[in-house]
Order: C-alpha cells, then structure tokens, then sequence
C-alpha cells in the first residue's frame, strides 16, 4: 500500500527533524557525489527533471517540473512529486509533494553542513549573526527556526519576496 503525504505533512517533520534526517543520512554512509545520475528533459512548455536517488534500503526519484509560462496562468512554476519505493522489491511505498520536501531538505542540507560549526561560533561567547541571501522559499527555510529575523527589502529579481536576516544569536 502506497502512502500519501501532502505539503502539510512533509512539512510536519520541521526543520531540525530535516536536518537531523540528512545528518543521520550522511552519517550512515550516504554520499551524493556517488548516487545515480541527475536527467534534464526539455518539454514542450518547460523542463523535466528526473531525480532519482537510492540509500539504505531505499529508492527514489523526485519528478520536478519547470513551466515558465505558469506565471501568467497564476500557477507554480515549478512542480514536483517524490515516489519511494523499497529498494528490494522495488514496491512504492509513499507519493510525497515534493514541493514541500524540496522547500524542506535544501536548507535542511546547508544548515546540516555547517552545524557544527555554527554551535561552535555561538558558544564562544558573544552570540552569532548569520545572514541567509536568497528570498526564495529555501532562503526563507533556512533562517525563521534559527533566530529572530528582520525583512530586507524586496530586490527586483523576486518581487514580492523579501530577504530575511536573523537578528540575533541562533537556536540551532
């Protein structure tokens, strides 16, 4: 039986359940460097993009879609699901929006990769600032579960976004 989770409950993992997701990846041998191949499609109105991964068990494939015109039909522009199967037998066993876990893993691998680190510099002593740049849904993951944050004016590549910037030591 093949699972469903919508946005809402990829989203429920949270950041630091990411993040400790892709530690623990990583940790027990995962290594990207050396996982399948990555395929660009060119479509009709737009791209496809075949993700596919396999780790501990398990296979994957993330199925991204980038339609450029969707902006003036008031759609995404991007789209995508994830299938999980079972390395096995190759069974699906969970459909995922793979919006969410996109908008959830990528700054869930940056902060993962520099953890750290970062506890390092905000345990000696005078606290730590840390600007995110991006106004993208990645950039906005990466930095409200990290420290107060104060908005940054739009800029004119991603109108109606707005930059983040925490404001005070961080809680990772």
């Amino acid at each position: 039986m093949t699972v469903t989770l919508d946005a809402a409950e990829v989203f429920a993992l949270g950041p630091a359940g990411a993040v400790a997701a892709v530690r623990e990846a990583l940790a027990g041998g995962l290594d990207p460097d050396g996982d399948v191949p990555r395929a660009v499609v060119p479509l009709a109105h737009g791209q496809g993009l075949l993700m596919p991964s396999e780790s501990g068990g398990w296979f994957g494939v993330k199925i991204a879609t980038v339609a450029p015109g969707n902006a003036t039909r008031g759609l995404r522009r991007i789209n995508a699901t994830y299938l999980l199967h079972d390395s096995a037998t190759l069974t699906p066993v969970a459909l995922l929006d793979g919006v969410a876990l996109t908008t959830l893993r990528t700054p869930a691998v940056s902060v993962a990769a520099c953890l750290d680190r970062l506890r390092a510099l905000a345990d000696g002593g005078g606290g730590l600032r840390l600007v995110v740049f991006g106004a993208g849904p990645q950039g906005r993951g990466t930095s409200p579960p990290y420290g107060p944050m104060s908005r940054w004016p739009t800029s004119r590549s991603s109108p109606g976004a707005g930059g983040t910037c925490p404001a005070g030591r961080t809680g990772a």
